[in-house]
């Protein structure tokens, strides 16, 4: 079926597609109210190296560790990833899921040493509440695995937040795919009953066009017959 026979089929049926786009419209309206929202805290930490380093007078000498990111940072931040990404660690900030939907923690693509998070949530409240889980969680393993290493502390690396959300944002994605799905079905389902109904109507017509023919044809024949033969063939009719 060709473009300019769906046309012609709506133009027949304009009434019958205005209803269906009319029903449509309600229920796209109507979508926002049962799709909840969800809410996303998107911030960022970087590992900063000691702000003094140990000389070989025995004096420590004050270094400036925003001059110093190199590939221990990053080498240490890649490695704290993996952990924060570990099935226990992420149950951690998700918990069961009903309240965090989402939660991303990943380095940087433009600096090693910086790594960010990402959580998305039902609510503004527990989509916060678990960013911040997943910060404390990274700054107590940070912390933990020096110390299990037997580092030092004045060698600690240290985490430092750089960004953290003061309110979650609304995303309206979900809704507004559903409305955008419900819109096309609507136009689908508007076209195919049109082209229903003129499919419809055609084979009525045919049918009737078919019938009168074939009267056309039987008043035709009975013309050609002899007065006699008429009355035998309406009696057999009737009979």
């Amino acid at each position: 079926m060709d473009l300019q026979t769906i046309v012609g089929a709506i133009g027949r049926h304009r009434i019958a597609v205005l209803l269906v786009l009319v029903a449509t419209a309600v229920a796209v309206v109507q979508v926002p109210r049962g799709i909840s929202s969800e809410y996303e805290a998107v911030g960022s930490v970087v590992l900063l190296s000691p702000s003094s380093v140990p000389s070989g007078t025995g004096e420590d000498v004050n270094v400036n560790p925003w001059a110093r990111f190199g590939p221990t940072e990053a080498a240490a931040a890649a490695a704290l990833t993996q952990v924060l990404r570990s099935p226990s660690r992420r149950e951690l900030v998700v918990g069961d899921g009903e309240l965090v939907k989402t939660y991303d923690i990943g380095t940087n693509a433009a600096n090693g040493a910086i790594i960010d998070i990402r959580v998305i949530g039902a609510t503004e409240a527990s989509t916060l509440a678990a960013f911040d889980v997943a910060l404390q969680t990274l700054e107590r393993e940070l912390e933990g695995r020096q110390e299990a290493s037997g580092a030092e502390p004045p060698t600690w690396l240290r985490a430092d937040v750089l960004t953290r959300p003061e309110g979650a944002t609304e995303l309206p994605g979900a809704a507004t795919r559903a409305m955008a799905a419900v819109g096309a079905i609507g136009v689908i389902a508007a076209a195919s009953a049109a082209i229903v109904l003129d499919t419809l109507g055609n084979a009525r017509r045919r049918r009737a066009s078919l019938a009168a023919g074939a009267q056309d044809q039987r008043t035709a024949d009975a013309e050609d017959l002899a007065p006699g033969e008429l009355r035998v063939l309406k009696q057999r009719e009737q009979g």
